[in-house]
C-alpha cells in the first residue's frame, strides 16, 4: 500500500513539474537599411535557446516579411546555416530568392532576387525584440492532470482520517 502511494505521488509530481519544462524563445526582427534609415524587412524568430552572439542555439521558426517586394518567406521554403560567421536564411518560395545574413555586430545583407529579374542587394543592421512565450497546451494539461492528482490524495486522505 505505502508503494502504490508512492508511485500515485512520484506520478503527480512529474505531471505537475513537467509544465516547468524550458519554453521557446520568441523574437520580432526589424531590419533598418543603412542608406535611408528606412525599414526594409520584418519578421520572427522562435529558437530552442536565447538568440545570443555565439549563436548557440537552433531555429525552431523562422518567418519573414518583405513589405517593399510584398513577399513572405517560412521556415518550410528556407534553409538555415548557423556559424560563427552569423546566421543565413536563404529562402525560395518559387517565385523569389531572399538570401539574408544576419551578423554578431547586429549588420545584415540580404540579396532579393524576382525570377527573370536582376538581384537587388541591401545592408543595414537590424534590431530584435523578445517576445513572451506563449505556453503550449500540452503544458497546462499536465500541470492540470498532476493538481487534480494531488487533489485525489489530499482528499482520499482525508477520508482515511
Amino acid at each position: 500500500m505505502q508503494f502504490i502511494k508512492f508511485v500515485v505521488f512520484f506520478l503527480a509530481l512529474t505531471f505537475a513539474g513537467s509544465s516547468v519544462a524550458l519554453a521557446d524563445y520568441r523574437y520580432n526582427i526589424l531590419a533598418i537599411d543603412d542608406v535611408n534609415g528606412d525599414p526594409t524587412f520584418s519578421g520572427s524568430m522562435t529558437t530552442s535557446a536565447p538568440f545570443s552572439l555565439d549563436y548557440n542555439f537552433s531555429v525552431l521558426d523562422f518567418v519573414l516579411n518583405d513589405p517593399l517586394d510584398n513577399v513572405s518567406y517560412r521556415t518550410a521554403d528556407a534553409s538555415i546555416t548557423i556559424d560563427t560567421q552569423g546566421f543565413t536564411f536563404a529562402a525560395n518560395n518559387g517565385s523569389s530568392i531572399f538570401i539574408l545574413t544576419l551578423y554578431p555586430d547586429n549588420s545584415y545583407f540580404s540579396e532579393f532576387t524576382a525570377l527573370g529579374q536582376s538581384t537587388v542587394n541591401n545592408s543595414g543592421y537590424f534590431l530584435f525584440q523578445q517576445t513572451a512565450a506563449v505556453p503550449e497546451p500540452a503544458s497546462n494539461a499536465m500541470l492540470l492532470a498532476g493538481l487534480a492528482v494531488f487533489g485525489l490524495l489530499i482528499r482520499r486522505q482525508q477520508k482515511v482520517r
